[in-house]
């Protein structure tokens, strides 16, 4: 009797240590996913805009709450040269440049634009706008005229200003959820492979209890996820 008891309390500790083990290594394994998605380029949520200037100078995008309420501090600015250019303006919460409303100033100087292509990219997110169609000109910038194949515009001065509808909020919602979900698919799918491997070696009688190597896996693990950003960011650089 007595010892069937102390193999039912045994067995209740070996499936309670294998449920927290299992919660942990879910946690872990979804903190680790969701800290790589956020912080390489696979996490960056951007508005990106192919264009073809006839003179170089410097484009800007700004975002703001509210339509009056752009500023210096919530905005980017990115270098054009003569011929074709690809603009990224990437979205952060933290610096405030994730809003629904947007303003692009296309170039500092007088010229003429070919917009090939405008697009809102993140995490398993890709929408592709019409120029036409999300585009208005505010204040000295020509109306879109679209030839079929890229819409054109010109500015006027040196401070050409183009309203841009588009829901970013929205977009970047959808981009966040994308993170989170994944995250927490690959937290779910680790902790099951453990309770699967911590189970088979209960049945066969193997100790479960730690080797000794945890400090050292973690340490390999959080190395590796930070070796693997900087080479992604590296290659996204070149």
């Amino acid at each position: 009797m007595g010892t069937d008891w102390s193999n039912t309390t045994r067995r209740r500790l070996s499936s309670g240590k294998v449920a927290f083990r299992s919660f942990a290594l879910f946690l872990f394994a979804g903190t680790v996913a969701f800290c790589f998605l956020v912080l390489s380029p696979l996490g960056a949520f951007r508005v990106e805009i192919t264009v073809d200037s006839s003179v170089s100078g410097n484009s800007q995008m700004f975002f703001a709450a509210e339509a009056s309420d752009f500023s210096e501090n919530q905005s980017q600015s990115q270098r054009v040269v003569t011929g074709s250019n690809r603009l990224a303006f990437v979205g952060n919460p933290i610096r405030e440049t994730v809003a629904s409303s947007l303003r692009w100033d296309p170039l500092d100087e007088p010229a003429v634009i070919e917009i090939e292509s405008l697009e809102v990219e993140g995490y398993l997110l890709r929408e592709r706008f019409e120029p036409s169609e999300v585009l208005r000109p505010s204040l000295d910038v020509s109306q879109v005229v679209t030839d079929g194949n890229a819409a054109l515009i010109q500015t006027f001065s040196n401070d050409g200003q183009v309203i841009v509808d588009i829901d970013l909020e929205g977009l970047y919602q959808r981009h966040v959820l994308a993170i989170v979900a994944t995250s927490l698919s690959v937290g779910l799918v680790a902790s099951l492979v453990g309770v699967l491997v911590w189970s088979r070696r209960a049945i066969s009688g193997l100790s479960t209890r730690s080797t000794g190597l945890g400090w050292q896996v973690l340490v390999i693990v959080i190395l590796g996820t930070f070796i693997a950003i900087a080479v992604s960011w590296g290659l996204v650089a070149r």
